[in-house]
């Protein structure tokens, strides 16, 4: 029975959104391959950008919001036959709250004497110029 040659595999096997912008991505090679190209692209092809490394993670920065993004991670040892493996980022971006739901309070300083809770008239009012309101509790 004749030996096969069993490819080089190569296998994204982990990604993470840092922040809105960053995303870190991880991969399983063999103990031959020992430097990777990573290659960043919008959806539509175009390329964002490239760089080299010797790890097996790398952290995507600057990610742009829109039409976001396909990286391609290639084996650079050898020329001969080079894996690459590709993969669609999954990037989440938060939703901005609706206009009308956006509600502020007002800022409150409040002071406590042990028995009674007592708020200024006027949070700047660092001096205690004006008698503080007391605000009734039970």
């Amino acid at each position: 029975m004749p030996l096969r040659v069993v490819p080089k595999r190569l296998e994204i096997i982990a990604q993470l959104q840092l922040a809105v912008d960053k995303v870190a991505i991880c991969w399983k090679a063999e103990t031959s391959m020992t430097k990777f190209k990573i290659a960043l692209a919008t959806l539509d092809g175009n390329s964002l950008s490239t760089d080299t490394t010797d790890k097996k993670c790398y952290l995507l920065m600057s990610l742009p919001k829109e039409n976001c993004c396909r990286v391609t991670v290639t084996d650079t040892s050898t020329e001969v036959q080079p894996q690459s493996v590709s993969v669609k980022l999954d990037v989440i971006q938060p939703a901005a709250p609706p206009a009308e739901e956006v509600i502020t309070t007002p800022t409150r300083l409040v002071l406590s004497t042990g028995i009674h809770l007592l708020q200024l008239r006027n949070p700047d009012d660092y001096i205690v110029s004006e008698e503080p309101l007391a605000i009734p509790f039970e």
